[in-house]
């Protein structure tokens, strides 16, 4: 009976879903509201197992139009070598680089198998162009222009006398 009830248990855990070791996720850019002027980041927070790690850097792929998915390679233990019942926090990011104007659908996934996580509308604007602010002019700088000038007149009023 205890042998029947160990298969049975350690049955039900090998046949968790995989989306059961990672939890609670939450997209977001940085920055939040990006221009075509700026790096777009997107970072995935949530809640993983004990049972599950992260293997390299997540992996970006781009599908025609404006779909961009990171998938994140994992590693899982067997139940046996970790606690499947002990979440912890996790992060990670991934560059998108700068992008066109427009609207994107940005998803995270996971693999293997390939699960998405969760998906976000990005929309990314126009920069604007913007004109150089004009340099204010010293009192001192433009006494001595004032000075020029009036040397300037002085020597081609002389010049014109003679």
């Amino acid at each position: 009976m205890r042998s029947c009830l160990s298969v049975t248990i350690i049955g039900v855990l090998i046949l968790i879903p995989i989306r059961a070791f990672a939890l609670g996720e939450q997209l977001e850019f940085v920055p939040p509201n990006p221009t075509t002027a700026d790096s777009v980041q997107v970072v995935i927070s949530g809640q993983m197992n004990d049972c599950t790690s992260f293997l390299g850097n997540p992996i970006l792929i781009t599908f025609p139009p404006n779909n961009l998915v990171v998938t994140s390679q994992l590693f899982i233990l067997p139940v046996g070598f970790c606690s499947p019942t002990q979440l912890r926090p996790y992060t990670q990011t991934a560059s998108l680089g700068q992008l066109p104007s427009g609207t994107y659908r940005v998803g995270w996934g996971f693999q293997p198998p390939v699960i998405a996580a969760v998906a976000r509308e990005l929309i990314v604007t126009e920069a604007a162009v913007t004109q150089p602010a004009p340099v204010p002019i010293s009192r001192v700088a433009l006494a001595t222009l004032a000075i020029v000038i009036v040397i300037a007149v002085r020597v081609t009023l002389e010049q014109s006398r003679t």
